[in-house]
């Protein structure tokens, strides 16, 4: 039995990626969780662990989220209706986890939920370009997969200095410059 070359190759673009998304990035930012969670117990400081992290309520979010499933339904499901293929009819779906991602980086206080957020808009952008082609490219894929890495390891030095140096993760309190 042949194996097909360039299907040997998009099946291991396609575990590379999948590795990457379901098994390293979360334990990177479980590891910076961990990190900081340490850090506070530590120092005693347990006020940036322990607080609320959302502006928002839980009964709120819930309710704009649900605000934009049904909005991205609303405003795209007909743009998809005589395309005919399921996959097509898919995309609102895309669409509200994008949405739902920029909700959770605008309504949180800490920089590594925010993270969270990012890589949600970019698991959205995804499954939305995957549902509208029918299939992105690998070469597309790969590059995205390793962006959002360099995005996540960034972000992880960033938090890092945050808190090391204000002592805290919270960007709320973070308004004014300073010298």
């Amino acid at each position: 039995m042949e194996v097909n070359r360039s299907k040997l190759t998009g099946v291991m673009i396609a575990l590379f990626v999948l590795t990457l998304k379901a098994i390293v990035l979360p334990v990177l930012i479980q590891r910076r969780l961990k990190l900081i969670n340490a850090e506070s117990k530590q120092g005693g400081n347990r006020s940036d662990v322990m607080r609320d992290d959302t502006y928002l309520n839980p009964t709120a979010g819930i309710f704009i989220s649900s605000l934009l499933i049904g909005g991205s339904f609303v405003t795209t499901g007909p743009l998809f209706v005589n395309v005919g293929s399921i996959s097509s009819s898919l995309s609102p779906t895309g669409i509200a986890v994008v949405l739902i991602g920029f909700l959770i980086i605008a309504s949180r206080r800490r920089a590594i939920s925010q993270l969270i957020g990012f890589v949600v808009v970019d698991n959205g952008i995804t499954a939305t370009a995957l549902f509208v082609s029918g299939g992105v490219p690998t070469l597309v894929e790969l590059s995205a997969s390793v962006d959002v890495l360099l995005v996540v390891l960034i972000l992880q030095v960033f938090t890092h200095q945050l808190r090391g140096h204000f002592g805290h993760t919270d960007i709320s309190q973070l308004r004014e410059l300073h010298d």
